[in-house]
């Protein structure tokens, strides 16, 4: 469960979210892209303008990166998550009908919950990494003396400062994390059954509560269905973003964004 901050956190963190943003905007424009080596020497940009750019940016700052006021569907979707993937075998408690989703799913549903994972594990790290960089720029502010308050803004140096204090290895391991559901994500058939299998779970629980609504008994998955539909509405973003490219530049762009992110945390660690 995400923890409450205090207001003076709170602050800091509104604040260092909006620089982070600042910080992703920056790093993904097409001039700055076009500087790093690697990207440069492959080519990776052909044929690749800024508007294009723009919808992989968009992708990470709606759904990954979203400002601190519109983060409560996103963490209760994955607190829900993860409470399922945690004890997988109580599902067929919850939703009787999950074999037959399973066997509707068969081919696919192995990997689906590997993509399901994946994301959990890339989502709760950058929590606790954001966590970590909060910790540092709050006690960094208040070593100083400083007063926090509404007006407070984040700097480079500061920001820089914390995020370096974060354990590097962390890093590296949210970025393979993320690139990893990224190139799940490339492909379509897993992320339309992905898709389906989240609509046929999420069904289940409506017809279960309604069921108990029925019999005046209160319904016991309200948070779960709004957490369904959070993530289904996500993976209406990726669908959306993924089949906007052709397979072959989608396979650039996400070498593109990997390869941006770990010429970040190098530039950043001072690597």
């Amino acid at each position: 469960m995400a923890k409450k901050d205090s207001s003076e956190k709170a602050i800091v963190r509104r604040e260092a979210v909006k620089f982070l943003h600042v910080e992703i905007f920056n790093r993904y424009r097409r001039e700055h892209l076009a500087q790093i080596p690697e990207i440069k020497s492959k080519n990776l940009l052909i044929g690749i303008e800024q508007h294009d750019i723009d919808r992989l940016q968009d992708l990470f700052t709606s759904t990954i990166y979203p400002q601190v006021e519109d983060r409560t569907e996103r963490d209760k979707s994955f607190e829900s998550l993860i409470r399922m993937l945690k004890n997988p075998r109580r599902l067929i408690f919850i939703i009787p009908s999950i074999p037959s989703i399973t066997l509707r799913h068969a081919a696919v549903f192995p990997a689906a919950m590997r993509i399901g994972l994946n994301t959990v594990l890339a989502y709760t790290l950058s929590n606790r990494l954001e966590d970590k960089m909060v910790d540092n720029l709050f006690q960094l502010y208040l070593g100083r003396g400083e007063i926090i308050t509404g007006k407070l803004k984040v700097n480079f140096n500061d920001y820089h400062a914390a995020y370096a204090a974060v354990p590097q290895a962390d890093g590296r391991k949210m970025i393979g994390l993320s690139s990893t559901v990224m190139k799940a994500g490339k492909n379509k058939r897993l992320v339309n059954a992905t898709w389906e299998i989240m609509t046929d779970v999420r069904q289940a629980l409506v017809n279960k509560d309604e069921n108990l609504k029925k019999a005046g008994r209160p319904p016991e998955h309200p948070d779960d269905i709004a957490a369904i539909g959070f993530g289904i509405s996500v993976l209406d973003k990726v669908k959306e973003t993924f089949d906007y490219f052709p397979e072959s530049v989608m396979d650039r762009m996400i070498q593109v964004s990997l390869l941006t992110e770990l010429e970040y945390l190098n530039r950043m660690y001072g690597v």
